[in-house]
C-alpha cells in the first residue's frame, strides 16, 4: 500500500501541462484527452489500477521532466528487453530512469530541479538518445512550445507497487517509494552542466517570406542576429539552416532531428509575415 505523500511527491516530479491532461483506461487500453490538469485525486485512481494518467510535460515554453519513448517492433511478440537500456544508462551515467511502457515498449525519465527551456531539454533529450543508440526513440515533450494539444505520455506505476509499468535501477526492479527516491537523487540541478558538452539550440524568432515575383526568399532572427535570402529548399532542411548559420554567426550548433526543426519551423511558419517586394519596386 503506497502512503498519501507518494501522491504528492509523484504529482511534484511529473507537474505537467495545466491545460490539458489524458487518461487511460487498462480495460480497454484506450487513451483519451481531456481538458484540465492532473490532480491528486488523478494520482490516486493511477496508483489504484483504475484509471492510468497520461500527460505533457510542456508548460507554455519549459518543463521540468522530459522522457524518451522506445518503442517495441511491431513484428516482435514480446516486450522490449530493458536490462540492456537501463545497463547502458548506468555506463553512460546518464540521469535516467528506465521504465516498462504501456505496450512493452521503454520509457525513460528524466527530471530537472525547475523548470528549464523546453528547447534545451529536447535538445539534451536527443543527445541523450543518440548516446544510447536509440533510433526509434520519441521525445517528451514533443514541441518546444505549447500549441494545441500536444503528444501525451502514459506515466509509470499504474497500479502502484503491483505494476507492470515498473521502474529499473542498479539491476533491480524499483517499488513506487524507490522509483520516487531515485528520480529525487537523480535530479538534473543545473541543465547547462548537462548542456556544455554540445552546442545550445539557438532561439529563432521573426519569420520572414520575401516575395520576388514567383520566386520566395526567407529571413529570420537567430538568437537577435537576422539572417536573410535563405532558399525555401535550405530553409526546409536543418543541415543546411546549420551551414547558413555557421558562415553567417561562426557558430556551431548542434545537429537536432530534422523532425525537430520541422516542428519549429511549423511553429514559426503560424506567425510568418510576408513582404511582397515586387511591390515595393514600383
Amino acid at each position: 500500500m503506497y502512503q498519501q505523500s507518494a501522491v504528492y511527491d509523484f504529482l511534484a516530479l511529473f507537474s505537467s501541462n495545466d491545460r490539458y491532461s489524458g487518461t487511460y483506461n487498462p480495460q480497454t487500453q484506450l487513451s483519451s484527452s481531456r481538458i484540465g490538469p492532473i490532480t491528486d485525486k488523478d494520482v490516486i485512481a493511477h496508483f489504484d489500477g483504475t484509471v492510468g494518467i497520461c500527460a505533457d510535460p510542456l508548460r507554455g515554453d519549459r518543463c521540468s521532466w522530459f522522457s524518451i519513448y522506445v518503442r517495441r517492433k511491431r513484428e516482435e511478440d514480446h516486450d522490449l528487453a530493458i536490462h540492456p537500456i537501463a545497463e547502458k544508462v548506468e555506463y553512460e551515467s546518464l540521469k535516467l530512469i528506465p521504465t516498462r511502457s504501456v505496450d512493452g515498449g521503454v520509457m525513460l525519465f528524466g527530471f530537472l530541479r525547475e523548470e528549464h527551456s523546453a528547447a534545451n531539454v529536447r535538445a539534451l533529450a536527443a543527445r541523450w538518445k543518440a548516446q544510447l543508440g536509440l533510433p526509434r526513440g520519441l521525445i517528451y515533450p514533443s514541441q518546444s512550445r505549447t500549441s494545441g494539444i500536444g503528444a501525451l505520455a502514459h506515466l509509470p506505476y499504474l497500479g502502484a507497487d503491483a505494476t507492470q509499468r515498473y521502474g529499473f535501477s542498479e539491476g533491480r526492479m524499483l517499488s513506487l517509494n524507490g522509483f520516487i527516491a531515485t528520480a529525487k537523487s537523480l535530479l538534473i540541478t543545473r541543465i547547462a552542466d548537462e548542456l556544455e558538452r554540445i552546442p545550445i539550440v539557438p532561439v529563432f524568432r521573426d519569420l520572414t517570406k520575401h516575395l520576388h515575383g514567383r520566386r520566395a526568399r526567407w529571413s529570420l532572427m537567430v538568437d537577435g542576429h537576422l539572417i536573410d535570402g535563405i532558399h525555401t529548399d535550405d530553409l526546409m532542411s536543418w543541415g543546411a539552416m546549420r551551414s547558413i548559420i555557421a558562415n553567417e554567426m561562426t557558430r556551431v550548433v548542434p545537429g537536432i532531428a530534422q523532425v525537430d526543426w520541422e516542428f519549429r519551423l511549423h511553429e514559426l511558419m503560424l506567425e510568418v509575415r510576408v513582404v511582397d517586394e515586387t511591390q515595393l519596386e514600383y
